[in-house]
């Protein structure tokens, strides 16, 4: 017992001095968006010069490793056009509304980094976002054997909240699926899986946008229109006015630039509106997306000094049983051993 709390005291005055630690806590100033769709969300318009420059507090997780050197696929970079840089289609160097919205953001969120997920795919169905679902095209995402993006998706949101907080999801996808009436329950299972896999609250807020008015594909507008009906505290960024780049789908830079500032408007209303229903964000729980993969031999301990787990993240899903909801604990590297935090324990579901 002496030895318990030995470790304790030294565990608690690591964390009093703000020791580095293997296992970062996700921070919840660190806003997390997850940005999908198809080509108009990829982006279709050419980036001017100041499109291409970073913007204070706005990051991207690199989608694919490209021609820019610092952005290495998956890793947190500054968020400048292309998002999508390395797709391999016309979206890895052009631009779409997703920076636009983050920069957005960031001037509404003034405390906050964005963190924007770019998963944007030229061409595709709403069919092929789906879990199971497949769609046949030459165009893969990256990752070997790909031909369906959930997995690849879910991959990116996860690796996201080892970072931040989710706090919104914005689409943009339609014209592969125009007029079809299904079309808002197919992204309401989309949607409910990602909340289903990553602990996120059924009212997470939700914008859909529009596609170009007087096209070929205008009037999907109206089953858009469905969404917040469909989908809980979600909303619909309006296409009312803006111009395309004269191929009846695509929208031009101006365009995708207001587009941008119409679904942080909306999702601003979203965030609002999830305030108010009195749910604060989570606490960081103790679960296998607090305790990273890099955590390889995990103890932890009660703050009585008493271990109550020693093993790796493999057998943690079955050893969560053992800790009481809302307790709080102490958790080290066992290989590192002055890489120690606090943490809750989640509520077992």
């Amino acid at each position: 017992m002496m030895r318990h709390r030995s470790l304790l005291t030294v565990t608690v005055a690591l964390l009093g001095f703000g020791a580095t630690y293997l296992c970062a806590e996700p921070s919840k100033n660190f806003k997390v968006f997850l940005c999908f769709g198809q080509s108009n969300m990829a982006g279709a318009a050419s980036a001017t010069n100041d499109d291409k420059k970073t913007t204070p507090r706005t990051m991207a997780l690199a989608f694919n490793d490209c021609g820019n050197p610092s952005w290495k696929k998956d890793t947190w970079v500054p968020a400048q056009e292309p998002l999508h840089c390395g797709d391999g289609s016309t979206g890895g160097t052009s631009m779409g509304p997703a920076y636009a919205f983050a920069r957005a953001m960031a001037d509404s969120l003034p405390n906050d980094t964005i963190g924007i997920i770019a998963c944007g795919q030229s061409g595709v169905n709403i069919e092929y976002f789906m879990k199971g679902g497949s769609w046949n095209s030459g165009y893969r995402v990256p990752y070997p054997g790909g031909t369906n993006v959930w997995d690849w998706m879910l991959k990116k949101c996860k690796l996201a909240q080892q970072r931040g907080v989710f706090a919104g999801i914005i689409l943009h996808q339609g014209e592969s699926n125009s007029g079809q009436q299904d079309w808002p329950t197919k992204v309401n299972s989309i949607l409910n899986e990602l909340k289903k896999e990553c602990s996120l609250p059924n009212n997470l807020p939700f914008v859909a946008g529009e596609l170009l008015y007087n096209k070929p594909c205008s009037g999907h507008n109206q089953v858009i229109a469905k969404i917040p009906s469909t989908v809980p505290n979600s909303y619909v960024a309006s296409a009312q006015g803006l111009t395309g780049i004269g191929d009846d789908y695509h929208f031009s830079r101006d365009a995708y630039l207001t587009l941008g500032k119409r679904y942080a408007e909306q999702m601003m209303k979203g965030i609002r509106a999830y305030e108010k229903t009195g749910i604060a964000q989570p606490r960081t729980p103790l679960s296998t997306s607090g305790v990273t993969s890099s955590c390889n031999e995990i103890k932890v301990y009660t703050l009585g000094g008493q271990l109550i787990f020693n093993g790796t993240t493999s057998s943690w899903k079955t050893s969560q049983k053992a800790m009481n909801a809302g307790n709080l604990l102490v958790v080290t590297d066992g290989a590192v051993r002055t890489s120690s935090k606090l943490m809750f324990a989640k509520t077992q579901r």
